[in-house]
């Protein structure tokens, strides 16, 4: 879902479109590396994709306090 995101993300910048990509995903796929790939990439190239990360306490059937060792609240400044 993330690649996808980012590629109509390019798209977009490339017909010159004013439109926005919003790319929803839980709090464990924001811990992931393609998350931070793309991510970086969207950022460093001023495409227009935005990320909104569900914390909903549970990363894979594991509650996020025990998988992060602590509460994750820095997802929000995506």
């Amino acid at each position: 879902m993330i690649p996808i995101a980012l590629g109509t993300a390019i798209g977009l910048k490339q017909q010159g479109s004013k439109q926005k990509v919003w790319c929803f995903v839980g709090d464990m796929t924001f811990e992931t590396g393609i998350f931070y790939e793309c991510h970086k990439y969207a950022r460093n190239f001023d495409l227009p994709l935005y990320f909104v990360v569900e914390d909903n306490k549970v990363s894979t059937q594991t509650p996020t306090k025990a998988t992060w060792n602590k509460t994750r609240d820095s997802a929000s400044r995506f």
